[in-house]
Parts: structure tokens; sequence; C-alpha cells
């Protein structure tokens, strides 16, 4: 008898006990046949199971083998996955959420906000307004435009702009918090001159450009000078090409 109190049919004929002849049964994964196994019962042994093949064991080491393998896979892809967070200069309290983060809805939503922007500032009767605000102020309110007005829904446009931009880099790095803003600021500032002041679509490919720069810098050189990195290319651009990529001169009439 094994542990389980149950007996082989070898075990069943030396004892002398009655039983049925047991249905023949096979191992799933060899197909080799397996002896039976059942409980004596009042001199009559009643077939209840059978024993198990020498391959299931080796299926589950196989099995378990898989397992280790991928848990060691994974591993190390969050390993890679950490260095290149690290090198990228992304501080470790947003590894967690880097890895969930929906980039495709990131990347419309900015160009959505990039178009919206662009389609209002130069197709409709309220960014010609502000134009001409901007432009010259008081010959604005001279031809009727309630430039205090435009002032405020100039505002207002910024605000929603800054809003949607904070959504994004909370879906980004899937925290936000008050300090993280200035160090954006100056990096969206040189990512506007980059690409020329007065362009919308210029800024953001020059945000685009900046940030491949950055990274590049940082896996190549060193991620801890990234930001002066930053600012050391707004230096250069404002001094060789100050109106940027996609700006224009401006050309003083005198």
């Amino acid at each position: 008898m094994d542990r389980a109190g149950l007996i082989t049919l070898e075990q069943a004929r030396a004892a002398g006990l009655s039983f049925d002849e047991p249905e023949p049964r096979t191992c799933p994964h060899c197909g080799a046949a397996l002896d039976p196994l059942g409980a004596a019962l009042a001199g009559k042994v009643a077939w209840v199971s059978a024993a198990p093949c020498p391959c299931e064991g080796a299926a589950r080491e196989r099995e378990a083998e898989a397992r280790r393998r991928a848990a060691l896979a994974a591993k190390e892809e969050a390993a890679r996955r950490e260095k290149a967070l690290s090198r990228a200069g992304i501080p470790r309290r947003y590894w967690a959420a880097e890895a969930d983060r929906p980039e495709f809805a990131e990347y419309i939503a900015s160009f959505a906000g990039m178009l919206v922007l662009t389609w209002i500032i130069n197709r409709t009767r309220l960014g010609r307004m502000c134009r001409a605000v901007q432009q010259d102020r008081k010959m604005a309110s001279i031809l009727g435009i309630n430039t205090d007005r435009i002032i405020s829904l100039v505002f207002v446009i910024g605000a929603a702009m800054a809003g949607l931009a904070g959504v994004l880099i909370t879906m980004n790095y899937g925290t936000f918090d008050f300090y993280v803003g200035f160090v954006i600021g100056i990096k969206a500032f040189t990512a506007a001159v980059l690409g020329g002041i007065g362009s919308l679509p210029g800024a953001m490919l020059g945000g685009l450009i900046l940030g491949v720069a950055e990274a590049q810098f940082s896996g190549m050189v060193n991620s801890d000078y990234k930001d002066v990195f930053s600012f050391g290319l707004l230096v250069l651009i404002l001094i060789f090409r100050p109106q940027g990529l996609l700006g224009r001169p401006v050309v003083a009439k005198v």
C-alpha cells in the first residue's frame, strides 16, 4: 500500500482480493500505460485512480524551469528599463508608472491641441484680434478691439493649454507636483526658441528635437548634465539663429 491507502493491481493479486478488471489508462503526456490504483473494501478492490507517470515529474520540472526562465527574463528586462530610465534622467519615483503610460493618447492629444490652437490663432476672428493686440495694443484699441477682454481670453487659452500639458505630464510620469513646472517651463521656452517664437508648429518641432537631443546626450554622455545641455543649446540658438527653425527674422523699417 502507498501512503494514500491505495493498492496496485499486483498487490491486489498477491493478496488474493477479488476485483473487476480495471479500465486501461494512459499518460496524457507520453501515452504510456498507467498502473491502476484501488481501495480494498470488504475483500474487494474498487479502482479509483492510476499511478502517476514518471514523465509527470519531468513535465513539472520543465514547467518550473520555464517559469524560472520567464522570471529571469522579466528581471533582466526590468533592469534594462531602469538603466534606460536612469540615463534619460527620469526620477525613480516615476519608474513604476512608466511602463503603463498610454503614449499614443499623449501624441494624439498633443497634436490635437497644437492644431486647435493654430486654427484659433490663424483662422478665427479671435485669433486676428489677438495678433492685432500683440502687434500694436493702442492701434487695436483705436480700431474698436476690447484689448482688456482679448488679454483675458488669451490668459484663459493659455491656462487651458497649461492644464492639457499638466494632464499629459501626469500621464507620462504617473504623478505631478507643484515644483515640476519650473524646469519644464525653461525647456518649453528653449523648445519655442528652437522652433521659432510665434510659430506653434515650430514650438512643437523644437520640443521634439530638444527631447531627442536630450535623450541622446543622456545615453551617450551623462544624464547628470542633460539640463546643462538644454540651456547650452538655448544659448547657441540665441547666438547663431535667434529666429529659430521655422521663425522669420524681424526686419525693422526705419
